[in-house]
């Protein structure tokens, strides 16, 4: 019958078949050659059995056997097991998974030093153990699902120490296939947390007219709005087309962006900037009253370095300040940590309160205090017609101040009073 041309092709099958002499790969090779013998009914045979075999069918064995070893293979059946498949599977079984001393204590030494790779996946590191657990399985050792995981968890890397950690102190009992799951689980994991962090800034509208172009320097538009987008620029310090000697950053020494944006907005009466915008028509300069209540930051800021304790993990070059309109930059938070500041009770009393995780940026005009940082760790802020609360998780309550339709936590020098209480949040 000829070929229709659909469906794999015998030589196709018989590639993937064919043994390689390669030991390692052995054991994956006779699972695929008895599945074969299985589709021939010819697997029964080929294994060894108290029962003696079938003559033809032994002898068929024997033929299907020989059309999937390499030379060297053929070599070690041929001549002692001529037309007999059941002894011919069992030399190879004998040659390239023996159950000799020297070969166990070979599978052991393999899986003790085994270790995790830096770009390998959990899937292929549990693949190369389960292939000696396998083969010493095969050779009649006995292995404990305890054992086994002590074993692979010595082989990964130190980013794992967490998951070996809730692995061993844990009170129930894993099995390996459960332990398998829970790492595989534990690696997509750590996939997503190496995503940056991003800390969000509120930024509220503002008027279209205070608005400054920084392709040609007016008020008025945006960039990308620029009449003058299509004329010819070049900066003489750049050596660059995208921009004029103007409206060169570099050549006004402008070398941070937030503070450039508060001294430019500085002279306009009707908002305030604090790298995010505000609107206030009450006054045309920054309130430096205190902390500035925000419900937009996800972080606290302060502008003098009054952190206690720094955060050694936190690299400036991989945190990024976002702004509400999807503006980005890195290098602008300093350090991140515990930082200490005083305030004034209702009673009189001034109270050291811990800012937890607070970012040390020097170039902001305003310290900020974060809403949602404040009442995620217990605190509780209430908000009324030119006043407002702040009740702290020991149930101390500090008076928010209202100046511009803004309101302010008052900080105070510590030494103003010799009583002093500690809150974290």
């Amino acid at each position: 019958m000829a070929s229709t041309g659909y469906g794999p092709s015998r030589e196709s099958r018989w590639s993937r078949l064919t043994f390689d002499g390669n030991e390692s790969n052995y054991e994956l090779w006779e699972a695929k050659f008895l599945a074969h013998m299985r589709l021939l009914k010819l697997k029964d045979t080929i294994l060894p059995s108290e029962e003696e075999a079938d003559a033809t069918k032994n002898e068929e064995c024997y033929a299907e056997l020989i059309q999937c070893l390499d030379d060297t293979s053929l070599s070690l059946v041929m001549r002692d097991a001529t037309d007999d498949g059941r002894k011919a599977l069992q030399i190879l079984r004998d040659h390239y998974a023996n159950q000799g001393k020297p070969r166990i204590i070979t599978l052991y030494t393999e899986l003790t030093s085994l270790e995790k790779a830096l770009h390998e996946t959990v899937t292929d590191y549990l693949i190369r153990a389960e292939k000696a657990i396998t083969a010493l399985k095969n050779a009649k050792e006995t292995l404990s699902d305890g054992l086994i995981i002590a074993m692979i968890l010595k082989g990964l890397p130190d980013s794992y120490k967490p998951f070996s950690i809730h692995v061993t102190q844990s009170a129930s009992e894993i099995t390996f296939a459960k332990f398998k799951s829970m790492l595989r689980s534990f690696e997509e994991t750590e996939k997503l947390n190496t995503k940056p962090k991003v800390d969000q800034v509120m930024k509220a509208e503002f008027p279209s007219q205070t608005m400054t172009c920084y392709g040609c320097g007016k008020r008025g538009y945006l960039v990308r709005e620029c009449p003058a987008k299509s004329e010819k620029k070049w900066c003489n310090y750049h050596k660059s087309t995208t921009h004029s000697d103007s409206t060169c950053r570099s050549q006004q020494k402008s070398k941070d962006q937030a503070k450039q944006v508060s001294e430019k907005e500085n002279t306009s009466k009707d908002e305030h900037l604090f790298a995010f915008k505000v609107n206030d028509e009450a006054t045309g300069k920054i309130n430096r009253m205190g902390m500035l209540v925000d419900t937009g930051a996800t972080s606290h800021i302060v502008t003098t370095d009054i952190l206690k304790q720094i955060d050694m993990t936190f690299k400036p070059s991989k945190h990024y300040i976002e702004l509400a309109d999807g503006t980005r930059a890195s290098n602008i938070a300093l350090k991140r940590g515990d930082a200490e500041v005083f305030l004034e009770d209702t009673n009189g009393k001034c109270v050291k309160t811990v800012l937890k995780n607070a970012l040390y940026i020097p170039s902001y005009p305003q310290d900020i205090f974060s809403v949602k940082a404040a009442t995620s760790n217990g605190a509780e802020l209430r908000f009324a017609q030119d006043t407002g609360e702040l009740t702290l998780e020991d149930g101390t309550i500090v008076e928010l101040e209202e100046h511009g339709r803004l309101y302010y936590l008052t900080s105070i020098d510590s030494h103003e009073n010799d009583s002093v209480s500690e809150v974290d949040k």
